[in-house]
């Protein structure tokens, strides 16, 4: 059996570029999706971003947290940190969910009266 190579190289050359059109348009969308995140809390937008990131549902809850966040949500910024622990992250994601929990648990703490801490 003969092996064509031009064959083999062409599927290979498709392959790479489909694969970096993927990653490409995730990063572009996903941080056109936090840059315009709506002010309204819109759970519908947090459903698109489960889609578009079906293989990683955790980034949905990890962008939405960190918009929470630069919104000075605390609370809710770190309730949807716990919600992306539930799903499957990579190792080099991981600390960086974990580090956000622990900033926004501290800055909710930090913003209540002494009576309420």
């Amino acid at each position: 059996m003969k092996v064509n190579v031009k064959k083999i190289f062409l599927i290979t050359v498709i392959t790479l570029v489909i694969l970096i059109a993927k990653i490409s348009s995730k990063i572009i969308i996903n941080n056109r999706f936090i840059a315009n995140y709506p002010d309204a809390d819109q759970e519908h937008r947090l459903i698109l971003m489960s889609i578009l990131n079906v293989y990683e549902p955790y980034i949905a809850h990890y962008n939405y947290g960190n918009y929470l966040y630069k919104k000075e949500k605390y609370e809710d910024a770190y309730h949807k940190y716990l919600n992306a622990l539930k799903y499957n992250i990579p190792d080099d994601r991981y600390c960086s969910v974990r580090i956000n929990i622990s900033l926004a648990l501290k800055k909710y703490a930090d913003g209540k009266p002494d009576s309420e801490a």
